[in-house]
């Protein structure tokens, strides 16, 4: 959620943020991250993003173009309505979000001590922190 703090960092010192969201609401994996204090925290910095003067979202929105120079962008973008819109900025971050690929997929390794991110982060949740002694862990973190 590295975006949703650049976003308000960049609002807080006076520089208009426009966020573009295909999906209906911001946020992505919000609820599937544990633990709860952590989810929390998340969740305040989401709506003080959602509630900032300088930060306009465009939900159920699609990038369909950029042109310009650098520092004097024009990106074009296309709601789910069909309305176009045009925004002129200085600089683009782009957050393309991202999806677990769960164990157990055609295209995934199965092994029943193979788990994704969020299914360990639930597990030690539920459990209180501890699980079952490990001699080792790997773990494969993208970003």
């Amino acid at each position: 959620m590295r975006w949703m703090s650049a976003a308000f960092a960049l609002a807080e010192n006076n520089v208009d943020v426009y966020l573009v969201e295909k999906s209906t609401e911001l946020g992505g994996n919000l609820p599937r991250i544990g633990p709860d204090e952590l989810r929390s925290s998340l969740e305040k910095l989401m709506q003080d993003v959602k509630n900032h003067p300088r930060i306009k979202i465009f939900c159920e929105t699609q990038v369909v173009g950029n042109r310009g120079l650098a520092g004097r962008f024009t990106t074009d973008m296309r709601r789910n309505t069909g309305e176009k819109i045009s925004v002129d900025h200085g600089a683009a971050i782009l957050a393309i979000g991202g999806q677990a690929q769960e164990a157990g997929t055609s295209e995934s390794i199965t092994h029943e001590r193979i788990i994704t991110h969020f299914q360990l982060s639930h597990r030690l949740d539920d459990s209180g922190g501890i699980i079952e002694p490990l001699k080792s862990v790997g773990m494969i973190q993208c970003s």
